[in-house]
Parts: C-alpha cells; sequence; structure tokens
C-alpha cells in the first residue's frame, strides 16, 4: 500500500492507484471524505457506502519526525495492508499500556496483551511537501494512551468513537503526559483525517493548542489520568453492566467477588480508578443479592465502602459488613479490615466512634508486629484526633511509625509519621523532638517514594507552629520547586507558606501558574486560594464566614462534614475548617 494515496486521493483523484486507495479507505474509516468529497472520490475508487465501522481495539496512530512529517496509522488485530514492526520505545509503550490498564481497570483478571495487535501506515503529510519517504518502523512514545484505549477496547468487546484521535504518553503511574510534535498532528488530522472530529491530550496541553483546534475544527478532550481517559470514552456503569452479565454461573460470580474483595485489600494507590469498583460492587449486589451467600454478601459490602470512600463518595445508602463476619476472619485479614472500618468511621462517622474505640483498644493492646497492625494504629490515631482526643492520635500514630519501623516497612512508616508531624502542629509542638528523630530513622531506608513528600509537609506545618519559620520556609520551598511533586501537595507548601508571609513573587508566578491550567490543576488551585483566603480571614467572623461560604462552594464534599462535626460541637466552624481541611 502506498503510504500517501489518501492524500494523493484528494489533490487529484485521477492519479491513484484505485486498489492501493481503496485498501487505505478500508484501512482507516476516518480518512474516509466528508460528504462533500465523496462523490468524486468514491467515483475514482469504486466505492460506495458509509466507511466501514472501526473493529473492536481498532485506533490510530500518530506520529511526527523531527521534520515535521506526520505518518497516520491504523493500529488494529487485522490491518488491512503491509503491517510496520515498532520501535524499541513503542514496545516499551505496549509494555506499560498493558500494565497500567489492569490497575485502571481493576475489573480484568489479567494484564491485556498486544502481541495479535500490529501497524500498518495508511496516510502521510508533511506541509509543502510530498512523500518524504517511508518510515521505517512504528517510533515515539506519544502512543501510550491510544495503546491503553485499543487495549481496553478489546477487555470489553467495545470499539472507540469514529471521531476520535489520541495522542499522549501514559507513565506508570496512570498519570497522563504531554508530547511533542502536537500542533503538526492536528494539522495532519485535517488534512488525512476529516472523519475525526475530537482529539484527547494530556489537560496541560490544552490550553496550548486550543486557538489552532478551533482553527481546525477539532474538540479537544483534555486528560490528566487513564481513569479520565477511560471515563471520557465508555460508560462506566454500561460497562460494569456488561461485564457482570457474563458471570451469572455461581462459579463465575464467586469469582468476580474474590476479585473485588481483593482490589478492595489492595490498598488506596495500588488501584487507579475505584469508581468502576464501586459501580461493579453495587450491580452485583443488586443482581444478585439473592444468590449471595453471607460471606459474599459481606465482601461485597466491605469493597462497595471502601470504594466509596477512595472515591470520595460521601452521601448515598449502603450496608456495612457486620461485626460478626468481620470477626470471624483470619488475624491479620482481621487487622486490615478493622482499619477499614475505622477508617470509615473517620471519614462517615459510621460506626460510631465509640463502637470503633471499644472494639479497636483491645485489639492494641498487645499487637503483632505486621503491617496490618500498623494502618490500624494509623488509622485509630486519626480517627482520635478527629474527635478531639489530639494526644491520643499522637500517641498512636507514633506507635504506627515505629511498628512499621521495626518491621523495615519505611515506605509504610510514612503514612503516620506525615500524621503525627500534623497533629503536633495542632498540638502546638508537642512530642515534636521524638517525631524528628523518628524521621531521620526513617529517611536511612532509602526511596520513600511519594510518602516523603507528606512527611515534609506536616514537618513543615509543624516548625510553623513552633515558630520555625526559616526551617519551614526551606521546606515548602523544596516541595514548590520539585516539578515531580503532585499538584495538591505542592499548594498545601505554598499554604503554609502564606501563613508566614505574604507570598514571595516567584511562589505567586508558581500558583498563577496553577490557576491558569485547565481541568483538575485549576480547580486544586481555585480550592486552595479559597482556602488560603480564609485563613487570612480568621481574626474577622464577618469576613472568614464570606470566605467559608465560598470554600464551600468549590468542594462542599470536604467542607460539608467539616461544618457539621463543628457544629455538633460548638466549635468556631471557620477555624475548626481551616484546621482540619484534608491536603
Amino acid at each position: 500500500m502506498s503510504d500517501v494515496v489518501i492524500s494523493q486521493l484528494r489533490d487529484d483523484p485521477t492519479r491513484v492507484d484505485r486498489e492501493a486507495a481503496r485498501a487505505a479507505l478500508l484501512a482507516a474509516p476516518w480518512c474516509w471524505p466528508d460528504e462533500d468529497e465523496f462523490l468524486s472520490m468514491a467515483t475514482a475508487v469504486d466505492i460506495a457506502g458509509n466507511p466501514p465501522s472501526l473493529a473492536v481495539g481498532q485506533a490510530p496512530l500518530l506520529t511526527v519526525t523531527g521534520k515535521g512529517q506526520v505518518s497516520l496509522w491504523s493500529w488494529s488485530r487485522n490491518p488491512q495492508g503491509q503491517t510496520t514492526d515498532l520501535s524499541t520505545t513503542s514496545k516499551a509503550e505496549v509494555r506499560r499500556a498493558s500494565r497500567v490498564l489492569t490497575r485502571a481497570i481493576p475489573l480484568l483478571w489479567k494484564p491485556q496483551q498486544a502481541q495479535d495487535l500490529q501497524a500498518c501506515r495508511v496516510d502521510t503529510w508533511l506541509e509543502g511537501v510530498g512523500d518524504t519517504g517511508p518510515e521505517p518502523n512504528l517510533d515515539g512514545d506519544s502512543l501510550g494512551l491510544s495503546i491503553l484505549l485499543s487495549l481496553a477496547s478489546i477487555a470489553w468487546d467495545l470499539p472507540l468513537p469514529e471521531d476520535l484521535a489520541i495522542s499522549a504518553r501514559i507513565e506508570d503511574t496512570g498519570a497522563v503526559g504531554p508530547v511533542d510534535g502536537l500542533e503538526q498532528k492536528m494539522q495532519g488530522l485535517a488534512r488525512m483525517a476529516p472523519r475525526i472530529k475530537r482529539l484527547m491530550v494530556a489537560s496541560e496541553q490544552t490550553g496550548d493548542i486550543a486557538e489552532l483546534a478551533t482553527k481546525l475544527g477539532l474538540e479537544l478532550i483534555g486528560v490528566s489520568n487513564a481513569e479520565e481517559a477511560i471515563a471520557a470514552v465508555w460508560d462506566e456503569e454500561a460497562v460494569a453492566d456488561k461485564l457482570l452479565a457474563h458471570e451469572e454461573e455461581p462459579d463465575g460470580r464467586r469469582r468476580i467477588v474474590e476479585y473485588l474483595y481483593i482490589c478492595a485489600n489492595q490498598g488506596r494507590g495500588q488501584i487507579k480508578a475505584w469508581r468502576p469498583i464501586r459501580i461493579a460492587a453495587e450491580r452485583a449486589l443488586e443482581a444478585w443479592i439473592a444468590d449471595l451467600d453471607d460471606d459474599q454478601l459481606q465482601k461485597l459490602r466491605l469493597t462497595q465502602m471502601v470504594a466509596l470512600r477512595h472515591s470520595g463518595v460521601r452521601d448515598g445508602d449502603f450496608e456495612l459488613p457486620t461485626w460478626e463476619w468481620v470477626d470471624k476472619q483470619p488475624p491479620e485479614a482481621r487487622l486490615a479490615l478493622y482499619a477499614h472500618m475505622t477508617q470509615q468511621c473517620t471519614d462517615r462517622e459510621r460506626p460510631s466512634f465509640s463502637e470503633i474505640r471499644e472494639r479497636v483498644e483491645p485489639l492494641l493492646a498487645n499487637p503483632p508486629a505486621t503491617t496490618n497492625a500498623g494502618k490500624l494504629m494509623g488509622a485509630y490515631g486519626r480517627v482520635c484526633a478527629q474527635n478531639d482526643r489530639r494526644e491520643d492520635g499522637l500517641k498512636w500514630q507514633i506507635r504506627a511509625a515505629e511498628l512499621q519501623m521495626d518491621s523495615f516497612f519505611m515506605a509504610e512508616a510514612t503514612y503516620p509519621l506525615s500524621a503525627a508531624f500534623r497533629v503536633s502542629a495542632a498540638l502546638k509542638g508537642a512530642r515534636l523532638t521524638e517525631i524528628e528523630a523518628l524521621w531521620d530513622r526513617c529517611q536511612l531506608g532509602g526511596d520513600l517514594g511519594g510518602g516523603r513528600h507528606y512527611v515534609l509537609l506536616g514537618y513543615a506545618a509543624a516548625l510553623r507552629a513552633v515558630g520555625e519559620f526559616d526551617r519551614a520556609k526551606r521546606l515548602c520551598r523544596e516541595l514548590v520547586n520539585n516539578p515531580e511533586i503532585v499538584t495538591h501537595v505542592v499548594c498545601s507548601a505554598i499554604r503554609i507558606l502564606a501563613m508566614m508571609e505574604p507570598l514571595p513573587d516567584d511562589i505567586r508566578r508558581i500558583f498563577d501558574g496553577f490557576l491558569a491550567l485547565p481541568g483538575d490543576e485549576k480547580q486544586i488551585a481555585e480550592t486552595f486560594e479559597a482556602l488560603m483566603a480564609l485563613d487570612a480571614a480568621l481574626d474577622d467572623p464577618l469576613d472568614a464566614r464570606v470566605r467559608l461560604d465560598a470554600l464551600q462552594s468549590l468542594r462542599p464534599k470536604k467542607v460539608d462534614p467539616l461544618v457539621k462535626t463543628a457544629t455538633e460541637r460548638g466549635l468556631d466552624i471557620p477555624q475548626y475548617v481551616s484546621e482540619n481541611y484534608p491536603y
């Protein structure tokens, strides 16, 4: 197949090889002309009717060379035409997409493989130049998100939308990253693929290309992670129904229930998308309730509870797993389940704090040296602090950190350490020297992952609380100037800086840069702008109320429970929200 027959077909239909042009159009439905072009091109290559529907797994891929040559590829299981080899970089992108997909769609039982997927080049475009010669293979790191969505299409047996192209990197974390040559790719799309009307890119790039997109008639879809990309393409509720519909037999139901239960106990960071987990648990409870035994019922309730909490949903009715079932579980599983129930008490005040205290403290009287015991201590410390028992909360966070480090789980110790620093800050530096010593020890453990950033954030808050402003500022600047740190941590560090001094110009510019970004980044920055306004207004009750209302309108799901708690306890509501708003 000639790589430029479609472009030649538009320029002069009388000069193209009919068979090659017909094969190219059949391989790439995106390249079929709009209606006003169709008659002349259809006559030239002797085709009629509508373009073929996309096959499951079929996706358009875009590459651009250093000279600006844009190539359009058809990625599918049965490509029409000569296939091409993948470069080493592209093969790595395929492997990464397969790994990330399993975390982004927890309902997949095993990583999706791409051995039977291949690519053929269907058109090439370079402004002002004809064919520049064949591209030896499919190369580039901008294919990751396209390949991930192709694999998801196969997993769900649902084709991708026919008007959608994708150009973005995918990271191992599931984050979506920017790519080079996006403007050239957009111009090439407009030339080669008139049926493409939408382009999915990294959220951070939408502002740079918005004007060109409008000019070319392309709708931009900005996404920041794999979960957002999947949700933008397919309706997750319909997908959950489709998956569950294949498992009507007892063995199939048992398999799904057990898998969901395992997901719920893997930890928040291990699953990148909790919404599909929640939907699947809810659908299974609704559809299978008459056929579930008690163990399956309780596991689905636990899964639904955890997924609701991790996806930030605070309203809605659901049943908690029973304590009777929890207490029947093996010792380590029981500790993990108690930690879940304790976290649930913190976030939803259900079960009650009195229930948790009555059951958890005997368990922690002589705990085993395991990571689940440490997690339960940390969860219990958090709920104690929330219920005005901050000294107890600090005690349990310190014990949790000690237990995790004694078991050489240094990365796990960062969670209670960050909480201990925050509680110490609320208690004006209580036990700060002791926590600092634990932190020094923890850092000997090597790579602590993202947990290190949260510890530094809590540490800065504690130093500010005891008047160690210079040290606190240094820690905040270290966080702000690290490009690998997530936006809400950077904004939290900027907020701590604002509590000590008017924001310096360089820090203000960084924060204003977040405000100028689209999507989630902008929303996070706006939230912290409202928080800083609330912090600054606490000495003026009327102004503080106005600032609180503004914050509440931005983040009702996070602020409403804090307002409720402060109201029930007769506390100063703006002050309580300012002190207890989560990162």
